[in-house]
């Protein structure tokens, strides 16, 4: 993560960063927490960025703002709405499952470098981890895993056209069956 400001948004939902440590224990990270991002030196106090010590100040002030936006996104699209809008269109949502997809990385403890997440075989292999690449995996479309997939709650009530078929991520859209789909849709 870095200075490009939408990709806050793209975190887990709060309470879905889920890791497993190198003895198979879950953990949840608290993304939305600025310290932990201080304390782990992720993203933009990533120390082999180099960048200057003078930025640290406006790095932590632009961090605590989009990390305040982005969970207020996932908040108001996951909670249900109290009073449902009057939608005179639907809106269509295509997901694809049944393919192995990640999940969640490995939390990898390796001497001085306490910042090393795993989610790809030959990143196992290369940091000697314990633990399997299997372990990772889950149910999803090859990029999004499946628990990411499901319908927010905001959206059920908008009379949400969900195409739920066994294709990959990048199939989906264009899949003959999907765009035979979404023809119907527009013709609604």
């Amino acid at each position: 993560f870095s200075s490009f400001e939408s990709s806050y948004f793209l975190l887990p939902a709060p309470g879905n960063a889920e890791v497993l440590d190198e003895s198979k224990k879950l953990q949840t990270l608290d993304l939305y927490n600025l310290d932990n991002w201080i304390e782990n030196k992720w993203g933009l106090f990533n120390e082999q960025l180099k960048l200057p010590s003078d930025s640290f100040e406006a790095r932590k002030k632009f961090l605590k703002k989009h990390l305040e936006a982005a969970k207020l996104f996932h908040e108001l699209t996951l909670a249900p709405i109290e009073k449902a809008p009057v939608s005179k269109k639907p809106l269509i949502y295509l997901s694809g499952f049944g393919f192995k997809t990640v999940h969640r990385g490995v939390w990898h403890f390796h001497k001085d470098k306490k910042n090393v997440f795993l989610f790809y075989p030959k990143n196992f292999k290369k940091w000697k981890s314990k633990l399997t690449p299997e372990s990772v995996y889950g149910d999803g479309d090859l990029t999004v895993p499946d628990f990411s997939l499901e319908l927010p709650i905001s959206m059920e009530h908008l009379k949400t056209i969900h195409v739920k078929k066994k294709l990959g991520h990048l199939d989906i859209l264009q899949h003959p069956s999907s765009q035979e789909k979404i023809k119907e849709f527009l013709r609604y």
